[in-house]
């Protein structure tokens, strides 16, 4: 999992107040973002067609995208922080959004 953000002037702009997630494949995925406003730690978990994700720290997370991957179905369900979260797809990659 790696987390990715909007273009801006400066990294840690976008990634404090929009962070996006990527994930690939079917088992446990975790990050960690250093910013200036401290360190946020992501972790996703799969099982089945559900993706839970949790996080700490400031950044908030408002995506998780998962790309095509070897014999890797895209989830049904994907919740963080204990919210469901929207299935959509974006620029081609199905999207989790909330």
């Amino acid at each position: 999992m790696i987390p990715v953000a909007e273009p801006g002037v400066t990294v840690t702009e976008t990634l404090t107040t929009d962070l996006g997630l990527v994930q690939w494949g079917t088992g446990t995925g975790h990050c960690r973002l250093r910013t200036p406003e401290g360190v946020t730690r992501a972790q996703a978990v799969r099982c089945g067609q559900r993706v839970d994700v949790e996080t700490a720290g400031p950044a908030p997370v408002r995506s998780v995208a998962f790309p095509p991957a070897a014999d890797t179905a895209p989830p049904d369900e994907v919740v963080v922080n204990g919210g469901r979260f929207t299935l959509t797809t974006v620029a081609g990659v199905p999207t989790a959004s909330g």
